[in-house]
C-alpha cells in the first residue's frame, strides 16, 4: 500500500513539473492564431513557424508538442481535402510528422488536471508548442527549457524516508528537488489552432 502511494506522489510531482514547464513556455512564446479548414496545410504551417523560429534564434526548435485537440483539428483538416495524396499525411504517426518537420521529437496527446471540483483542464489543448530542448543538456547548452534536479542519496531524482518513531503509524516522506526553468525565450512559438 505504501509503495502505491509513493508511486502516486512521484507521478504527481512529475505532472506538476510538466505543468510548470508548459506555463513557462506559454508565457514566453510568440503566439499566432491558425485556422485549419479543408483548404489549409497544417503541417506546412507548423514547418513555416519552425523556420521563423530558426531565423530569429539561430537554432531550429527540436521539440514540437501538440495537444489532443490541435492534433484532432490537424487530422480533420487534412482528411477533408480532396487533393491527390494530401490525405496520406493525416495518418502519419508523430514520428513520421517529426521527420517531415525536421525535429528530434514530436509529442502528441493530453494530460488533464483537475482545475476545480467539477472540471478538468488541458495542459496543451488546441495549442502547438515549438521549442528547443534535448536530453542530457548541461547548463551551458542552448535550450529554451531545462529541468534542474538535485539528486538525492543514491543518485536518484528522489528519495523516500520513513519515520517509524510514531507508536501507531509510519510516516513516509518523499524527497524531490526539481526546478523547471526557462533558460532562453528566443525562438519559442505557439500556434493557437481553431477549426473553421
Amino acid at each position: 500500500y505504501a509503495r502505491r502511494l509513493i508511486r502516486k506522489t512521484l507521478k504527481r510531482l512529475l505532472r506538476n513539473d510538466l505543468r510548470r514547464a508548459i506555463a513557462l513556455l506559454d508565457a514566453a512564446a510568440v503566439s499566432v492564431n491558425l485556422t485549419w479548414d479543408n483548404t489549409a496545410d497544417p503541417d506546412q504551417a507548423i514547418s513555416d513557424l519552425l523556420l521563423l523560429s530558426e531565423e530569429s534564434s539561430g537554432l531550429r526548435p527540436t521539440r514540437v508538442a501538440y495537444g489532443s485537440k490541435s492534433w484532432s483539428i490537424r487530422q480533420s483538416s487534412i482528411r477533408k481535402q480532396d487533393n491527390n495524396g494530401t490525405k496520406a499525411s493525416a495518418e502519419w504517426t508523430p514520428a513520421q510528422l517529426a521527420a517531415f518537420l525536421m525535429v528530434e521529437a514530436l509529442s502528441w496527446g493530453e494530460v488533464r488536471y483537475r482545475a476545480s471540483a467539477a472540471a478538468l483542464a488541458n495542459y496543451v489543448g488546441s495549442n502547438v508548442y515549438m521549442f528547443n530542448a534535448s536530453e542530457g543538456l548541461s547548463e551551458e547548452d542552448p535550450s529554451n527549457l531545462k529541468r534542474f534536479v538535485t539528486a538525492a542519496d543514491g543518485g536518484l531524482d528522489y528519495a523516500v524516508h520513513v519515520d517509524e518513531t510514531h507508536p501507531k503509524l509510519n510516516v513516509y516522506y518523499v524527497e524531490h528537488y526539481s526546478l523547471p526553468a526557462l533558460t532562453s525565450p528566443l525562438g519559442i512559438r505557439k500556434a493557437v489552432v481553431a477549426a473553421s
